[in-house]
């Protein structure tokens, strides 16, 4: 099989900025008839988040080459990051803007993903894999694929584009370390409905996530008081993997910190498994995890950052 990696994104900026009215597609090549969708999270510049997309594919290439087929990989990339300069504490005054901009950038990924199509115009198989609130971004995108979009006007977005109700597949959801309110995944929350859209859902979690059980509340309390959330909405799905009901598939991935996802082996060999490589798992004792490499695959069209990286450097 082969892998192609391409960016797409939403930035207008490569720190801090604005929205774009739609998503830009910057990719070389076009998908294949398997996407799957890197979401970052809060606080990263462009930089930051193409340095963490790098760090998921050098750990998944190790395990897709079974994977039948090709599949394209795309970096998504949106400003959830204030640009404060040297200030850069005042970063965490900006979270209630990114959670305006987290559903302002849903809705011109939804667009995008409603109107894609693959080779020979067939359908895509979609999966999406996020990380802290870049898992608020994914929920809120399925929720206006499936017609769901309460807060446009209290995001200031009436001219954002009006996302088509298409039938569309998508195959896995990925939420690593969610910094998404429990109660809206909860049954009868206002995104568990629209998630059963996955084929399968996955919850990536730890106790150990000291930016979910602090700073997460904090920040969703300044939500609520300049009116862009409901409700305080203090517990995160990605400490705990709370509620207990959500999701086909919760791992917890102790000791992680908030930081620790896009590089955690486990993450990867899971996602390359749920595509269909032959990846052995030793659940019992993660301390000597054993796995059976299967042959490298080929990488074609990889650009992160201005650079190309051809498949023979990971051989």
């Amino acid at each position: 099989m082969s892998i192609d990696y391409g960016d797409w994104t939403v930035r207008v900026d490569s720190v801090g900025g604005d929205v774009a009215p739609y998503l830009i597609d910057e990719s070389s090549n076009s998908v294949s008839g398997q996407v799957l969708v890197l979401v970052h999270g809060f606080k990263n510049s462009r930089r930051d988040a193409w340095d963490r997309y790098e760090e998921f594919l050098d750990q998944v290439l190790k395990y897709a080459g079974g994977i039948p087929g090709e599949l394209s990989i795309r970096g998504f990339t949106w400003p959830g990051d204030a640009n404060f300069g040297p200030v850069s504490f005042a970063g965490f005054l900006s979270y209630p803007v990114e959670v305006r901009d987290a559903r302002m950038s849903a809705r011109r990924l939804a667009y995008h993903l409603a109107t894609l199509t693959g080779p020979e115009g067939r359908p895509v198989e979609i999966s999406l894999l996020g990380h802290s609130l870049g898992c608020r971004l994914i929920l809120e995108a399925l929720a206006n694929l499936v017609g769901q979009d309460k807060d446009r006007q209290r995001d200031g977005d009436e001219d954002g584009p009006r996302v088509p109700v298409n039938t569309i597949f998508i195959r896995i959801v990925g939420l690593m370390a969610a910094a998404v309110p429990v109660v809206l995944v909860e049954e009868g929350g206002r995104l568990e409905e629209p998630s059963r859209i996955a084929g399968k859902r996955l919850v990536f979690h730890s106790s150990m996530d000291q930016v979910l059980r602090f700073a997460f509340p904090a920040g969703q309390i300044l939500s609520h008081q300049i009116r862009l959330e409901d409700q305080p909405y203090l517990n995160a799905v990605g400490l705990y993997g709370e509620p207990v009901g959500f999701g086909e598939g919760r791992e917890s991935l102790y000791p992680n910190s908030h930081g620790d996802y896009w590089g955690d082996y486990r993450i990867a060999s899971r996602i390359a498994n749920e595509f269909g490589a032959a990846v052995i798992r030793e659940l019992k004792h993660r301390e000597t995890e054993t796995y059976q490499i299967p042959e490298m695959p080929e990488l074609v069209g990889r650009n992160i950052g201005g650079r190309d990286i051809s498949g023979d450097e990971f051989r």
